[in-house]
């Protein structure tokens, strides 16, 4: 399966200069745990980086800094890792466990955004195959019992 497929592609957004009160209001508001940090070009979004509900509870409330006066574009991680939409399921776990994050923006051949996958989304697809899986060896054994019945 390609992550393409896979993504969420209602994509929650940011400029650079948003302030990180700005951030933490429109993931309240969208219920999400991160935004994806982007140029805006006419031929779509350019990742540039990736605001997590951590990132802003470990950098601004845990060292008591003022959030209106903070950009997203200091609390941004960055560079972001992406991961090309026509990457596999399995490609994209080793991406994700490589460089340790939960979520990868999904870009095209030409780094547009596409969509965001999380662990989440990867956690339910793998549970969908092995939902799946854990029926063929019934199935197996069903047919096997038809065939016996059938050749008596």
């Amino acid at each position: 399966m390609n992550i393409g497929d896979l993504c969420e592609k209602d994509i929650i957004w940011v400029d650079e200069d948003k302030s990180a009160v700005e951030v933490a209001s429109r993931m309240r508001d969208q219920h999400v745990g991160c935004v994806v940090v982007a140029h805006r070009r006419e031929s779509g979004l350019r990742p540039v980086g990736i605001i997590t509900d951590r990132d802003l509870a470990m950098l601004l409330v845990a060292r008591d800094v003022e959030p209106e006066l903070i950009l997203a574009s200091d609390i941004m991680t960055s560079p972001v890792i992406t991961c090309g939409a026509d990457q596999q399921l399995a490609e994209t776990i080793d991406l994700m466990h490589l460089h340790s994050v939960r979520r990868l923006p999904v870009v095209d051949d030409e780094e547009f955004l596409i969509g965001l996958v999380s662990y989440e989304d990867i956690v339910r697809q793998l549970a969908l195959q092995l939902a799946h899986v854990s029926v063929v060896g019934e199935a197996a054994i069903q047919r096997e019992s038809r065939k016996l019945a059938e050749t008596g």
